[in-house]
């Protein structure tokens, strides 16, 4: 299995997301799910979430965008599941945190 977590992009406040998961053969189910977390105090924290689900495939993708703080400290984590019979596969990825700052111009 190929998966990843990815900022794809980070404009200003606007952060937008992606996560794939892909596998060398056709399986009965994918599922790859992203997670923006933000640092606080106690630790990461999941903001929120977006999830993909696709059937005898080889690939799920998943994308997802939001509004962030300024001055706040996020990353993006990925949990990626797949099923072929009995048999489930499941793996993590994650980003380096990056914070948000306001533009200027």
């Amino acid at each position: 299995m190929y998966d990843a977590a990815c900022l794809s992009t980070l404009n200003g406040k606007n952060i937008g997301l992606s996560g794939t998961t892909k596998t060398y053969s056709a399986t009965d189910k994918i599922t790859t799910t992203i997670y923006l977390e933000k640092m606080t105090p106690s630790g990461w924290s999941t903001v929120k979430s977006w999830t993909n689900s696709t059937s005898n495939s080889t690939i799920c993708n998943v994308t997802g965008s939001y509004t962030g703080e300024s001055g706040t400290t996020y990353r993006v984590r990925g949990y990626h599941r797949v099923d072929k019979g009995n048999l489930v596969e499941t793996n993590s990825s994650n980003t380096s945190s990056f914070t948000v700052i306001d533009s200027f111009c």
